[in-house]
């Protein structure tokens, strides 16, 4: 009977643990499925994330190409420059200063003046007159040329800075509501997690998304 009745006891306790077993493994399970669900949330937002990062380098990726438009345009008027001077380079600084700040209009407006003042000259030597047509034409292709790059570079520059102004600061909002939401979840299993972005400031190809996790 005193065995018996041990063995009743003992088994009451050993009842008692399965129970306590069983609860852990209930509580563990729940916590599984809720990290799971949450996993699965983060997931899709972090499609959403990349979905609206492609759709910002395709943006950038528009406005480098312009750029690199504009770049060779630029270059193509420098050789053209070189030509028109290839046989007096010495003319280059000169004509630069004569150009250097006046808009084309106020180039055309100089050149009409001097081409009427030449109709009251009589005997006007004709070498004198197409050196000064042709450097006058020369002042004005460089002027409208140089005036073109620069509003093609600074519209360039204003729209590579609106575009990020506009969806940067939605992005890192974004991703630090994903952060504490995925360190949350991490710090209910005793780890710890962590969502940032990766911002290269010289080329937006090398931005990427940083998962990181740490295991006790």
């Amino acid at each position: 009977m005193l065995e018996k009745t041990r063995a009743v006891l003992q088994h009451k306790d050993l009842l008692s643990d399965i129970r306590d077993a069983h609860q852990a493994l209930l509580d563990a399970r729940i916590r599984l499925i809720e990290a799971k669900s949450d996993v699965k949330m983060l997931e899709e937002r972090n499609m959403d994330i990349k979905r609206r990062l492609d759709d910002a380098k395709t943006e950038i990726k528009d406005a480098i190409a312009d750029s690199d438009r504009l770049k060779e345009e630029a270059q193509i008027a420098k050789g053209k420059v070189g030509d028109a001077v290839a046989g007096n380079p010495e003319q280059l600084p000169y004509l630069n200063e004569l150009a250097q700040g006046r808009t084309v209009e106020q180039l055309d407006d100089e050149i009409g003046a001097e081409e009427s003042k030449l109709e009251y000259v009589h005997a006007v030597d004709p070498m004198v007159l197409r050196q000064f047509q042709k450097r006058a034409q020369e002042i004005q292709t460089l002027t409208q040329q140089k005036e073109e790059l620069a509003t093609k570079f600074d519209s360039l520059t204003r729209k590579i800075q609106g575009l990020r102004e506009k969806w940067e600061p939605r992005v890192d909002a974004l991703v630090t509501k994903i952060n504490d939401a995925f360190a949350y979840n991490f710090e209910q299993i005793n780890c710890a997690g962590q969502v940032d972005i990766y911002k290269n400031e010289e080329d937006f190809e090398q931005w990427a998304i940083e998962i990181k996790v740490k295991f006790r």
